[in-house]
């Protein structure tokens, strides 16, 4: 080897080095910037209870090595900006590094290390931000009579579920998914309060049998909805009506969608043409944490083969439709409703459409009346809810 060969290569390992340091340089920060920590031995976070604080989060700007950073809400779906004011909630952040560099094993023991790429969920403040410690966990029965499960006063205890390991003959894989973030967790993995749909999947030869009652079955899967751990609400103070945006859709034949999520509302109107923002519907009271304090929750549910949505506020609807009718994928809490009339509320009117084979909702008494008068097309359901004039 050359002189001038190896003074070219203990400058590059000099180079390389330097890019390391930078890369582990903590900047400072100020109170409300918190650093994605995350165990990568980076620098300090600043934390209340274990959890981020609410503020801005992201990684260094102008870090050597790191080409981008992506920040996506597991509740909406939507992108985040790196280092930009965030609501309380969960958060995937995707670091994807620069060709020559990666991610080091030994600093990021908890991310998922995909090629060039560390990604990792993260907490910013307590999504709840009000009352206590989850209760016991409530769960649908799961009937599959295979072992015992892990019990207290009849109801699952809070913590991890599935299936008992190892998985018993005939039986292939257990999934476990939260609805509200779709994030999928391994079988008997430690699990936050929420709602989760578990699948059964069968080995060729095998299939649910008369322990399933109740699921929603096909030739080779077994699938439920249940819950874990409803939190305590009775300190939460009443939350304020928020505003529920009502769009018409003429090219997914005549379907109506309603959310009370302003950044989703906001989202379809800046990049989704198939929707017509026809304002606010109505307004309603937000669930918390995907929980109602106020009134009871009005579940949402998406089919792509009608391409349309449907809510209802009945929970034996809701289950019998999770259970029995596969063209329907439950997507969770859309917002709070009242089963009964107050002095503050209106009722929220069903209709439906065979030949559009949609449902369709409105606040609105004299838009009801219309349609109930004139519209042939729609056959009146009563009333689904009451929900608060606009």
């Amino acid at each position: 080897m050359t002189l001038r060969r190896l003074a070219a290569e203990v400058v590059a390992l000099l180079a390389f080095a330097a890019a390391v340091l930078a890369l582990a340089a903590v900047p400072a920060t100020s109170a409300d910037l918190v650093l994605v920590g995350l165990d990568h031995g980076w620098g300090p976070q600043t934390c209340v209870n274990g959890e981020l604080e609410p503020g801005s989060i992201g990684w260094e700007e102008g870090s050597t090595g790191i080409a981008s950073v992506s920040l996506t809400s597991l509740s909406t779906g939507l992108p985040a900006g790196n280092n930009v004011p965030l609501d309380p909630g969960e958060y995937r952040m995707v670091v994807t590094f620069a060709d020559g560099y990666g991610p080091d094993p030994a600093r990021f023991p908890d991310w998922l290390v995909i090629g060039n790429t560390a990604r990792h969920i993260f907490t910013v403040g307590n999504a709840l931000g009000c009352g206590g410690p989850p209760s016991t966990a409530i769960s649908v029965d799961l009937g599959h009579g295979g072992g015992p499960q892990q019990c207290h006063g009849g109801t699952l205890e809070p913590g991890s579920i599935g299936w008992e390991e190892p998985l018993p003959a005939g039986i292939t894989g257990v999934t476990v998914t939260n609805i509200a973030t779709g994030e999928v967790t391994g079988n008997n993995a430690p699990l936050t309060a929420g709602e989760y749909r578990m699948v059964v999947t069968f080995a060729p030869g095998f299939g649910p049998g008369p322990n399933f009652a109740g699921w929603l079955l096909t030739s080779t899967t077994a699938q439920i909805v249940y819950t874990l751990a409803y939190p305590d609400l009775t300190d939460c103070p009443q939350p304020a009506p928020v505003a529920v945006y009502r769009f018409w859709s003429p090219a997914f034949g005549n379907a109506h969608f309603f959310t009370a999520n302003q950044a989703e509302a906001n989202h379809i109107v800046a990049s989704d043409p198939n929707w017509i923002s026809e304002g606010v519907g109505f307004s309603a009271y937000p669930a918390v944490a995907n929980w109602c304090n106020t009134g009871a929750p009005v579940y949402r549910f998406y089919s792509a083969r009608f391409t349309s949505h449907f809510y209802t506020i009945s929970a034996t609807e809701k289950q019998s439709i999770i259970t029995s009718d596969p063209n329907w994928t439950y997507e969770g809490v859309a917002y709070c409703a009242r089963t009964e009339q107050h002095p503050d509320s209106v009722p929220l009117f069903r209709f439906w459409s065979p030949g559009f084979g949609k449902h369709f909702f409105t606040a609105n008494q004299a838009e009801a009346d219309h349609i109930r008068a004139v519209d042939h097309n729609w056959s009146y359901e009563g009333v689904a809810g009451y929900v608060i004039p606009w």
